[in-house]
């Protein structure tokens, strides 16, 4: 536990460093409500959608790439644009694999549900439930997805430090995960408070957006925990 305290300090210590990391996080996610905003505005537009995939895209990228970021002392304009569209152009096929399992087994879901006489509705309600109880906080399921959210936290960093395939790195990072449970079980506790927050907010919109802000924060910082603690093992 003295490795994840001392992860946590010198996390805090380089979010304060590289806040400039920070505030382009919170720039696409500003965009992303915008797109959202357009796409919601204008019904069915083609262009507006395909912008708001590829700002997904580029905002995943600049995510995964994070870690190669905070292990430099400055980022110019250039080398962040350049690591980000490179990045994003690896990301796009396993995103396609990833989409197209999750599309088969929703397809497969529909007919074995369909097969046991459940109506249209009844079969959109239990999905509709099952993605709501994703936000829950002792939800079964809901604290698996955390878990297995905290066993791969260190997927961006093999990523974009160690240049391995998308998922290599989440082999690896499940594999360093299982020998440093101590900070998976610190990463999950903070996974728990954010949704504990998130839950107590309520629908008034300026505490949404406090509650975004924060989430977005936090998430920043366990990033650079997560990081401060893979530096610190590595040495030993």
């Amino acid at each position: 536990m003295k490795n994840v305290y001392t992860a946590a300090v010198d996390g805090f210590k380089l979010t304060l460093r590289r806040l400039d990391l920070l505030i382009i996080v919170f720039i696409f996610d500003g965009m992303s409500y915008a797109f959202s905003y357009l796409s919601s505005a204008i019904d069915k537009n083609i262009f507006v959608g395909f912008l708001s995939l590829c700002l997904t895209l580029i905002s995943l990228s600049y995510s995964i790439s994070i870690p190669y970021f905070l292990s430099k002392q400055k980022s110019s304009y250039t080398e962040l644009k350049s690591v980000v569209l490179k990045n994003a152009k690896r990301l796009i096929k396993p995103m396609l694999i990833i989409m197209a399992v999750f599309g088969v087994g929703a397809l497969a879901s529909v007919s074995m549900l369909s097969a046991n006489e459940m109506s249209g509705n009844e079969i959109i309600t239990l999905w509709t439930n099952i993605f709501s109880n994703m936000n829950s906080v002792f939800h079964p399921s809901a604290v698996i997805l955390r878990i297995f959210a905290a066993m791969f936290t260190f997927t961006s960093i093999y990523f974009s430090i160690k240049n391995m395939s998308f998922f290599a790195s989440m082999q690896y990072s499940f594999s360093f995960s299982y020998r440093h449970m101590a900070i998976v079980v610190t990463l999950f506790t903070y996974l728990t408070l954010v949704t504990a927050l998130n839950s107590i907010w309520g629908k008034w919109v300026p505490l949404q957006i406090v509650a975004s802000i924060v989430q977005i924060g936090v998430g920043y910082y366990i990033t650079t925990l997560t990081y401060s603690y893979f530096i610190a093992s590595s040495k030993h």
